[in-house]
């Protein structure tokens, strides 16, 4: 997809998520109508608490108000000495609900600067990713699933990679405790490794790697598979686990994972204390052509809000 073109979707689906936010707000606003609506259905025995992790249709009638909940982790470390510079890592998820329709919103950057003593080299690392995810509910357990996800990691050279996905949702289990849903797709992804940059690393054998490479921006099919697992523990501690892996049709693309876990321990109603650990694993031949790693893993420890 030309870089017009992706700029033009994401803008697209920015501002879907601030539309989605805006009305959330004046639905929370809005005349008494609407409150009275929410009473009702509380006075009808529901529970509307945690609706982000359940299904529209958990709830009997399904409420016509909208819903929104949002939550963000911070982490941040700064050093001084032999080692010199600030690393920081912040996530944001949000989730809007009007009936049947749940947007999820999720977006995560880490972002390192480091100078080694000794004169040991450097490290000036973005590495970034946007999802936007829209489920229909086809029943309490199933539901339709579409998106989008732009992910950057410039220390492998990418400079983009825009996934397209569509497919079927299902919860394996469903508890009042414990919850592990699955999701099938089929998904597309347009890649912009920056050429110019792979050919600045001083080796002959990572430029010839590079020059004989057939293009720097591939693109292609593939089968994907997602899966979330939440645990609550006594005193509301909570387990969230996720993951997402994509095998492309076309070997050059290789595939692509990612899977992430945090542990949080509230401190207030809104605060958590949230340790956290994401592994991605991403290979393909222009990644082999770098000759660097396949696997980054990263260990946080920061505080997560929640409205």
């Amino acid at each position: 997809m030309p870089s017009k073109m992706r700029n033009c979707n994401l803008a697209v689906l920015y501002g879907i998520c601030l539309g989605f936010t805006s009305l959330s707000s004046v639905a929370q606003n809005a005349p008494s109508s609407d409150k009275d609506r929410k009473t009702s259905v509380a006075q009808a025995g529901q529970d509307l608490s945690n609706w982000w992790r359940g299904s529209s249709l958990d709830y009997t009638p399904i409420p016509e108000q909208w819903f929104a909940h949002i939550e963000a982790t911070v982490s941040y470390t700064n050093a001084q000495g032999n080692t010199t510079g600030s690393t920081f890592n912040g996530k944001a998820d949000l989730s809007v609900r009007k009936w049947r329709f749940t947007s999820r919103s999720t977006g995560w950057i880490q972002k390192q600067n480091i100078v080694y003593g000794f004169n040991a080299g450097s490290a000036h690392v973005t590495q970034s990713l946007y999802r936007e995810q829209v489920n229909f509910d086809l029943n309490k357990r199933s539901a339709l699933v579409g998106g989008v996800e732009d992910y950057t990691f410039t220390l492998i050279f990418m400079n983009n990679r825009f996934t397209e996905y569509g497919g079927y949702g299902v919860e394996l289990l469903k508890q009042k405790a414990q919850k592990v849903s699955v999701v099938g797709a089929l998904g597309y992804s347009q890649f912009e490794f920056n050429r110019v940059g792979m050919l600045s690393i001083p080796s002959p054998i990572v430029h010839a790697a590079v020059l004989a490479l057939p293009t720097t921006t591939p693109s292609g099919g593939g089968a994907m598979v997602m899966e979330n697992y939440t645990l609550i523990m006594p005193k509301k501690i909570t387990l969230i686990e996720n993951g997402s892996y994509m095998k492309f049709f076309d070997s050059f693309l290789g595939h692509q994972a990612m899977v992430g876990a945090n542990l949080d321990f509230p401190i207030t109603s809104h605060i958590s204390f949230s340790p956290g650990y994401q592994l991605i694993d991403q290979d393909n031949q222009i990644i082999q052509a770098l000759g660097v790693k396949t696997q980054d893993r990263t260990l946080t420890a920061g505080l997560k809000f929640s409205w």
